[in-house]
């Protein structure tokens, strides 16, 4: 009955069952919403409170297999509803989604949750006009090579795309899948959405293989495993990304206690941790300085660990450790030293080299060529002296500047694949074979597009490989491949767990990624609050947000603050305040529920629509375009503007801003 909890649909054929589906009618539907971009597949307001219903369980026999959806259609026209939905929990002990589940619904891809709620499983979908619409069946083998979040964005939008269903996706991820950190886009709950499992083995579309890429025949089009074993594929996506290659580097062997910090993490017990006696964290990114607190956390004892800093590297991106000092010496007490160490471990070492390294009997022995001179003990860190130093240790956690992987180096070196510091790619993320692609930060594209395209690593990770997997939609879709790269907006995030658990992030415009620096934006300003931690808005000299800055205790939720990047300053409504002292804490004015529309995920995608239309005509041949048309918001427009996108803005997400009251006009 339609006002049952639970309801049963029995097909059947000449008096013989055939086929049976259990639902539950009664849905709470906001934590699904606030978790779940449902809007991309149903349009929520032509649907009753409560027209939604929850698939438990559809067994069809075989030879009625093919009627499968009827019964779905037929369910819902019994119970009254008009949409259907399936979760889907990870684990090797959940039961398998249903068939119709696999080839009739729709995945419906996660989002950040604004009600402190956060699913841990994925989320089908399935409505009449879905059950309709055409949707293009694609069994073609994709082959993506990689664990990173611009290869877990390629898989994403691939397996949510509405138009297209991939069924055949392999995803290549040698040791597994690490997820999480502070500004990390995907998390344990971002796998559990697209029914992935840390492991070997199916699950839905995708097969994750716990393997290493070591060989590429692109005349088979095959992918070769260090198990022996190869993949074949029609599109093969690298998005491997950039790894700390000092095992390579010093020649070490298997033997050698050298370790990426997520190897060792991963393998290391509570109780092995505390027994450790010497653990040297080697490296000047940010990587080596939230190293420290992760092996804390696990267990390691502050006076085992030992911080080795080597000289500047001039590597793209390499300074940000430099920020984060500066970050935290603009604090002063107890922050200023935890940027080097926390109470009970040794001083950090800097301007020193690793020069080489070999087994002993404490484990590992290396050996540093030191650059500097002098020492200072009162904030944490000693200057490495003009000699060489042997430090011996049970592990050295290596977190230098990442390479690509030599290995997969040579796989497209024999291959022939253009590789000029980076995998050279095309408008289309194709490299000079049109069957492979890259994407990440092993990727760059070709100096025939123009010199102005920064590489890829200094772009947002998960917008890259969202923009490689529309490319491989459009050429399974019939259309010519893009003659132009795509138009990449998104902000980056760069965050780290300090020593004494101190906050460091860093939040801007992809450029501001090429020389990292701690100094304010050039013909600009910046927004400065200093409540026992640092806190600070930059603005560049047309208005425009152009970074964050945060070092402290709170914890800060990096993607929320993203969204305000390439805003207009004149959104918050703060410089009067600000001016007038009455914003004490930065952090706390922008948690202010009336600028909660600014955060949504697709404020930032309005305001561009509307810069777009603003601009639209109002350039000719004699008039340079200026970018992002930021021009146009003078003091004089810009109260008008800036009303008129947020109340419009404001009624079509109603459901996620339920505490606005837009006036109708």
């Amino acid at each position: 009955a339609p006002t049952s909890v639970s309801a049963a649909v029995v097909a059947t054929c000449e008096g013989q069952v055939v086929g049976y589906a259990t639902l539950t009618c009664e849905v709470e539907m906001a934590p699904l919403v606030a978790c779940f971009s449902l809007g991309e597949h149903v349009d929520l307001d032509q649907h009753a409170a409560g027209g939604f219903a929850r698939l438990d369980e559809c067994v069809m026999n075989p030879i009625f297999a093919h009627k499968r959806r009827l019964v779905i259609l037929e369910a819902m026209r019994l119970t009254a509803k008009t949409c259907v939905l399936y979760q889907s929990a990870p684990g090797a002990d959940q039961p398998l989604p249903p068939d119709v589940v696999a080839a009739d619904f729709q995945l419906v891809a996660g989002r950040r949750s604004h009600i402190g709620f956060e699913a841990h499983f994925a989320l089908f979908v399935f409505t009449a006009r879905i059950a309709t619409a055409p949707r293009i069946t694609i069994n073609s083998r994709v082959v993506v090579v990689g664990a990173t979040e611009s290869a877990l964005a390629v898989v994403e939008r691939l397996l949510t795309c509405p138009s297209c269903a991939f069924n055949n996706i392999t995803l290549v991820a040698a040791g597994g899948l690490f997820v999480g950190g502070p500004a990390s886009v995907y998390n344990r709950a971002s796998l559990a959405k697209l029914v992935l499992e840390n492991g070997d083995g199916p699950s839905g579309s995708v097969v994750v293989v716990n393997n290493a890429m070591v060989g590429l025949d692109r005349e088979a089009r095959l992918v070769h495993l260090n198990d022996d074993t190869t993949l074949s594929y029609e599109m093969l996506v690298l998005a491997s990304g950039h790894q700390d290659q000092t095992r390579h580097r010093l020649g070490a062997s298997e033997a050698l206690p050298v370790e990426r910090l997520n190897d060792l993490v991963s393998n290391l017990s509570p109780e092995d941790a505390a027994a450790l006696r010497g653990v040297i964290v080697y490296g000047d990114t940010l990587e080596a300085l939230g190293g420290v607190q992760t092996l804390l956390n696990k267990g390691v004892t502050p006076a085992a660990i030992r911080v080795v800093v080597p000289p500047p590297s001039g590597a793209p991106g390499s300074g940000m450790m430099a920020v984060a000092a500066a970050a935290a010496g603009s604090i002063g007490g107890s922050h200023a030293r935890h940027i080097a160490a926390v109470e009970g471990q040794p001083p950090a070492r800097t301007g020193l080299r690793l020069v080489g390294a070999e087994t002993c009997e404490a484990g590992v022995r290396a050996y540093f060529e030191g650059q500097g001179a002098g020492s200072s003990k009162d904030d944490g860190v000693i200057e490495g002296a003009n000699e060489s130093e042997v430090i011996e240790a049970d592990f050295l956690v290596a977190c230098d500047n990442g390479d690509i992987d030599p290995t997969i180096f040579r796989c497209l070196n024999d291959a022939s694949i253009v590789y000029d510091g980076r995998v050279v790619i095309d408008a289309a993320f194709r490299t000079n074979d049109p069957d492979i692609y890259a994407t990440g930060s092993i990727a760059k594209f070709s100096r025939r597009l123009g010199k102005a395209h920064l590489p890829l690593e200094h772009h947002n990770q998960r917008e890259v490989g969202a923009k490689l997997a529309d490319s491989l939609i459009a050429r399974v879709s019939g259309l010519p491949p893009s003659e132009t790269p795509p138009l990449l907006t998104e902000p980056r995030c760069e965050s780290a767990i300090l020593p004494g658990k101190v906050q460091f992030l860093h939040v801007g415009a992809p450029a501001g990624f090429v020389s990292p620096t701690f100094d304010q934006p050039p013909g600009g300003q910046s927004l400065v609050t200093k409540d026992n931690a640092l806190c600070r808005l930059d603005v560049d000299n047309d208005g425009i947000i152009s970074a964050f800055l945060y070092c402290g205790d709170k914890k800060v939720d990096a993607a929320r603050i993203a969204a305000l990047i390439g805003l207009p300053l004149s959104y918050l409504d703060i410089e009067a305040p600000y001016k007038s002292q009455q914003v004490p804490d930065l952090l706390d004015f922008l948690s202010s529920e009336t600028l909660s529309a600014l955060f949504h995920e697709r404020f930032a995608q309005r305001h561009r629509s509307l810069i777009s239309l603003l601009t639209a005509g109002s350039e000719s041949k004699d008039r340079p375009k200026v970018p992002r048309g930021h021009e146009l918001l003078k003091p004089a427009s810009t109260k008008g503007v800036v009303q008129e996108v947020v109340l419009d803005f404001i009624k079509q997400h109603a459901r996620d801003l339920p505490h606005y009251a837009a006036p109708e006009l």
